[in-house]
This record gives structure tokens, sequence and C-alpha cells, in this order.
């Protein structure tokens, strides 16, 4: 066949994979590929606990190393922001979190047999709002968690405050487990803003205070987020917010990009459909904000992890921290093997299941169906292990996926790096398979030759 006929079937494919975008809502966060996987079982506890000792036997049999984050989720929060797409939902009374802390204690106790060789690598407590929870609550999660379970000395651990929420005697209980990391969801600074997503409570001198908290009861790494993009929020509104947080010097600043939480929330604010939004809107607010980001990260000291606009948040560490950090961050179910516990938490065992709770009954029972999820086959976690390290930096390391799999990528996905090598978007190298897209959405579209 010649170069031309290769070439026009190549770039058929690319336009099917256009159109598989364009169904999407032109929605290029390729993240949002493993979601797009049915989780086809119902699956009890029992089942769950026997596929984390497959996988800790597996390990140790093969001599790997056995890396499991661990995840907590509190469900629970003062108000629903109307942004907000993460689950979560309002708590009617203190009783109601006190079943949830009982019924998380429950799970501890269940799986705790199941690692009890095992050191935990990381630890985040997330939501919801975890400070919703009062010092009594939060001291017995804790005190039942550390009492079950084991973390590696250098484990990053790391827990969500709302800075309203945020208390002496929280951050000292946390503190006092051993937790080093705080991270605020503050979103914005501008008070109209505020107002249109319910979270008009919030206010600068809160967060100050809060950050100042932190700071006394001796935590370093301190992040706080911010949203790009809010309905009602302007250039020099996102500025101002990133401007202000940066002064208070906190350890981290992460920047995302406005996801909206449905179609409603378009609709109302934006006058637009998915579409429209995806692919007018956000790349024109990104590439703005980008500019100002990167502005301002120079200008208070802050060092990018990327201006990839093709990423769906950004990081920046200040300047004074970059030689501090931890053996490895935690990087959740779409990047490592993690362990969840709580309603809405996600699961990953690397190479095997993929599961996450979706249901709570009132008691804890070892054969009820709660949660849902899917057997992976190899190929599918090769594909994972590619989709995430395209998600943060566009390169592929070829022997930490050789040392996973086995077996090299060129194996594995022989078209595919055939496909994307005539098509001028990588280039192989001694150690990484670069990446190279014009556009942002092209990393969408290119990552879907893995799936083909």
């Amino acid at each position: 066949m010649s170069d031309n006929n290769i070439l026009k079937i190549l770039r058929n494919e690319v336009s099917y994979f256009e159109n598989i975008l364009r169904r999407r809502d032109y929605f290029y966060d390729i993240n949002q590929l493993h979601t797009y996987s049915d989780y086809n079982r119902q699956i009890s506890p029992r089942l769950i606990k026997d596929y984390w000792a497959k996988f800790i036997q597996y390990a140790k049999n093969k001599n790997n190393p056995c890396d499991i984050d661990f995840y907590i989720h509190i469900p629970f929060c003062q108000s629903k922001c109307v942004y907000c797409s993460y689950p979560s939902q309002t708590a009617r009374d203190r009783r109601e979190i006190d079943r949830y802390v009982d019924y998380l204690i429950e799970n501890m106790c269940f799986f705790s047999d199941t690692f009890s060789q095992i050191k935990f690598r990381n630890l985040y407590v997330g939501g919801g709002t975890p400070s919703i929870l009062n010092s009594k609550q939060l001291d017995k999660v804790l005190t039942n968690l550390f009492r079950y379970f084991s973390f590696c000395g250098d484990s990053q651990k790391t827990a969500e405050c709302n800075p309203g929420s945020t208390r002496n005697s929280r951050l000292s209980l946390l503190k006092h487990f051993g937790f080093n990391r705080v991270s605020f969801g503050v979103q914005t600074l501008n008070a109209k803003v505020l107002k249109i997503h319910k979270r008009d409570y919030q206010d600068y001198a809160s967060i100050k205070k809060a950050i100042g908290l932190v700071k006394e009861n001796g935590f370093r790494d301190i992040s706080v987020d911010l949203i790009a993009g809010l309905a009602g929020d302007s250039p020099n509104g996102f500025t101002k917010s990133f401007s202000e947080i940066a002064k208070l010097r906190p350890y981290n600043i992460v920047v995302y990009g406005l996801m909206p939480p449905n179609d409603g929330y378009l609709r109302k604010y934006f006058k637009m459909s998915r579409a429209d939004y995806f692919q007018k809107h956000y790349p024109s607010m990104i590439s703005r904000a980008l500019k100002i980001m990167r502005v301002l990260s120079r200008k208070f000291g802050y060092v990018a992890d990327s201006f990839d606009p093709a990423r769906f948040h950004w990081g920046f560490r200040h300047k004074e921290h970059l030689d501090s950090s931890f053996s490895q961050d935690y990087s959740g179910e779409y990047a490592g093997c993690t362990f969840g516990l709580g309603t809405f938490s996600r699961s990953y065992i690397h190479g095997m299941l993929e599961y996450r709770q979706v249901k709570q009954p009132r008691h804890f029972e070892f054969d009820s169906k709660i949660y849902e999820g899917r057997i992976l086959r190899k190929k599918e976690a090769m594909i994972k292990f590619i989709i995430n390290h395209l998600a943060l930096e566009s390169k592929v390391p070829q022997k930490i996926f050789e040392a996973v799999f086995g077996t090299s990528i060129f194996v594995a996905f022989p078209y595919a790096i055939y496909a994307l090598k005539r098509l001028g978007k990588i280039k192989i190298f001694d150690d990484y398979i670069c990446f190279y897209f014009d556009k942002p959405e092209e990393k969408y579209i290119y990552a879907l030759f893995f799936y083909r």
C-alpha cells in the first residue's frame, strides 16, 4: 500500500475520533476517557476484600512494590455550592454525621486484616467538607483509622478544610495524628461570584485567619484551590483572587478550569450548550487565564508544574519549597492504586478492578451490593497507565511501562505507535515517548488510538 493511502486511512481514523469528541460535547479532558467504560457489576464488600487480598499476594509473589494510596470520603457540606460537581450533600443534622462516622469505622474494621502487612503510601481525607466533622467525630475517625491501618514514614497525609470551619481543635488533632498537608477550597474571592454560587459565607478575612491558624499549628504544606471561569467572574476578578491568595504565601496554589456541573448551570449563567462551552468559550477563557497565571506566578515567586492548555488544572509551588516534597505525592484513583472508604469513594486495584461505592446502608453488611465496578483486563490497565501520564505531562515513560507490565509499549500497542509516528504526533527517545499536539483537544483525539 502506498504512503498516500496509508495516511488517508489514518486521517480517516482521526476524523472518526473527532466525531467521538463531538458526541461528547467537545469535553476533551482525557481523564474522562476512564469514565466512558461502564461500571457494569454490582459488587459486595466481601468480593472487594478478596480482590485486594489477591492483589497484595500477587505483588508479594512477584517482589513488586505494593504502593497503595488511602482515600476517605466525607460526603457532607455546610451548603451545596452551585458550581460543584463533586459528590456531596448537605447534612440534615449532627446525628446523620454520627451515623456516617460509625459506618466508616465498621468498614475499617472489616478491611483491616486484609491490609495488616501493608503500609499505605499516602492518605487523603476529602469530600464534601471533612472539616464539617466536630472534634469528637474527627478524633473517633482518626483514632480508628490509625488503629487499623499503617502508613509509610514519609507519607503525605492531607485533609481538606473549609476556611469557615477551620478550628484550632481540629488542626491540633490532625497534627497529633501526623497530618502534614492541609488543602483549602477557596475557588474565588469575588464577592459577586461567591453570592451567585451560594458561598457568600466566605470572605478574605476568614481565609487569611484560617491559613494563619494552619501555620500556627505547624503545617508548612498548605494548598489553596481556585477556579478560573466561574459564572460572574472576569479576568480582573480572577487576577485579584490569585494575587490576594499568593500574598498569603501558601505552599501550593492549584487552579482548576470550570467544569459545569450540569446543562442547567450553562443555560442559566452562560446562555450556551456544553458543546459551545467546551468548543468556543472554555479554550479562549483558559488561554486568557493561563496568561494571567504565567505573569502572576512569576511575580509572587511560584513555579508552575505546567502551562499545558490541554490540562484542566495547573499547580503552582512557591520557589522556597521546591526542594521540599514527599517521596511521592497522593495521586488518586486516576493515577495510582487507591483504596477508598465511604460513600461516593472511588478505588482502583492495579490491573484487576476499579470500583466505587454507590450506596450507604444504615448498617454495614458483608454481602450487600453497595459497590459498582468493572473487572479490568491487562490491556485496559496499560491504557490507564498511558492516559494518566498523558494527562500530566504529554509523555509516557517506556522503562516504567515495561517494568509494570512485563512487556514494551511497542509490543502492546504496535498499531497506535505506528499510526502516531506516521502522523507526526510522537517522537521516541531512550526513556520516553513524547507527544506533540497543535491544539488542546488533540491530546484526547490521538489518545483514542490506544483504545482502538
